[in-house]
């Protein structure tokens, strides 16, 4: 049988320490899931964890904002019946 812990009181103040902190790194310092401290955070008017917008690493200005670029559009030959 799991054992009963005590309730953890959580603040905005108390969450600002952990900012710097990924989400589930945070949540797991705090001994709650990271399900509960998005709950928190937004009872508390945090909308979403600001470690990515603050502390990420920024990608750098030599790569195209998107990893995964379409390639060029050509017309393709027309194929299937009657088209030859």
């Amino acid at each position: 049988r799991r054992e009963l812990s005590k309730p953890v009181v959580l603040t905005e103040e108390v969450l600002r320490q952990y900012f710097n902190t990924p989400l589930r790194a945070a949540a797991k310092e705090l001994g709650i899931c990271a399900t509960a401290l998005k709950k928190v955070c937004r009872s508390l008017g945090i909308q979403k964890w600001p470690y990515r917008s603050l502390y990420a690493p920024k990608p750098s200005p030599d790569h195209d904002s998107d990893p995964h670029p379409s390639p060029p559009s050509s017309p393709r030959p027309a194929s299937g019946p009657g088209s030859a």
